[in-house]
């Protein structure tokens, strides 16, 4: 409980939870906070550790994710995610660790690929890692190429990075600051936020969205709210000293236009994604295979003495998955190819290897927000034993059931 909903240790200490267990049962006795830190919390991560080696062990390919950051304490952590398909054919992500740089400092490339050669190395993986998923810092690149490993830019974060490009024109810089003058000005002011909730009447409430910088939709989710409640707003800056300038009716119309045409090129791109998709769907053959009388047993013989080429076998074997009837949209891949197994067996290892690769970081991302749960202004001072533990029985616990 403590690890999957992020408590404090000390939360058996406190009374109204002593009170609520005692309801609950009067014969149990809590566990102290040393037993909960120093017994129950380790047992469980040893056991979620080895269980998760015999996973490890048991694959032939995966991918990572990696990132940095800063917790409450100003400390620098890293954190490595791993993504693999089981077995079962399933899709597997687990965290593999959350520590500090074997060098707290600096954040160089050197510095990065020697703490994941380590976290590698101690799960036996690093042959196994076919893809390193990172964003496009530098350091991070040079550490991949540091590592010997292929380097995956996070989709998202490129993504972010070209719409950012776009938003820093000069036309759009402009309104871009403007709304962010505005929306920080109410957000420092609960006088002005609640006149702004006033002028809106008794209808729906609207609250004023900031931009953030690596969030690219924030900018466009900022000046659309912006619109919608522009009356509101130019209601209260007009009848505020020293309050920021309203928009022009000219920069009214600029975002007008630019919310409008943002909508209409996600449209676009989603009705030419799905029209695509739709015009390549086939029906599933239902055709079952013949049965091979036995007279024709002396042709599996000559196949077999048969002179082959790994090159015109694999030409032979893309040529035929090329031809196969698509599979519906609602089809999962993965349940696919677990049962390729005689027919495309080289396209299933393929598969394995290559369907595991997340398209963004955003695994490692996911593991800050936990950590900023965990290394809180109340409990700053955590080990960082204690920090990977609880991320990791976090993240892991599903291989508990």
């Amino acid at each position: 409980m403590i690890a999957s909903d992020i408590q404090p240790f000390r939360i058996v200490e406190d009374k109204g939870f002593r009170e609520f267990v005692q309801c609950l049962d009067p014969r149990y006795k809590l566990p102290s906070r040393p037993t909960i830190q120093n017994v129950h919390l380790q047992k469980i991560f040893d056991d979620l550790e080895k269980k998760l080696q015999a996973n490890l062990n048991n694959i032939d390919s995966c991918a990572i994710t990696t990132d940095g950051w800063s917790s409450k304490a100003n400390e620098s952590y890293i954190t490595v995610t791993c993504h693999f398909i089981d077995s079962e054919f399933k899709l597997r992500s687990v965290v593999l660790g959350t520590w500090k740089l074997a060098n707290e400092l600096n954040h160089s490339a050197e510095n990065i690929s020697q703490s994941l050669r380590e976290c590698l190395n101690k799960w036996n993986i690093l042959e196994k890692v076919n893809y390193v998923v990172t964003d496009n810092a530098a350091s991070m690149l040079k550490a991949c190429e540091l590592l010997e490993k292929k380097n995956l830019p996070c989709f998202a974060h490129s993504i972010n990075l070209v719409v950012q490009d776009a938003l820093s024109t000069e036309k759009v810089k402009v309104i871009l600051t403007k709304c962010k003058r505005i929306v920080a000005y109410f957000k420092s002011s609960t006088i002005a936020y609640a006149r702004l909730r006033k002028e809106q009447g008794d209808g729906k409430q609207y609250s004023l969205i900031q931009e953030v910088p690596t969030r690219w939709n924030s900018a466009f989710a900022m000046m659309q709210r912006i619109l919608v409640i522009k009356d509101a707003i130019f209601s209260v800056l007009l009848s505020t000293p020293k309050a920021p300038q309203v928009f022009t009716a000219d920069e009214v119309e600029q975002l007008e236009d630019f919310i409008r045409c943002t909508e209409n090129e996600l449209a676009e791109v989603k009705r030419i994604t799905a029209s695509t998709l739709e015009g390549d769907i086939q029906e599933p053959s239902t055709s079952k295979s013949m049965e091979v009388p036995e007279i024709y047993e002396f042709m599996k013989e000559k196949l077999s003495c048969k002179i082959k080429s790994n090159r015109a076998d694999s030409i032979i074997a893309l040529r035929e998955y090329a031809e196969k009837p698509n599979e519906p949209l609602n089809s999962d891949p993965l349940e696919y190819w677990k049962t390729r197994t005689s027919d495309m067996r080289h396209l299933q290892i393929l598969a394995l290897r290559y369907l595991c690769i997340p398209a963004t970081s955003s695994e490692s991302e996911r593991m800050f927000s936990k950590a900023g749960a965990v290394i809180s202004d109340r409990r700053t001072r955590l080990k960082e034993k204690n920090v990977n533990m609880l991320l990791f029985i976090n993240k892991n616990s599903w291989m508990i059931s």
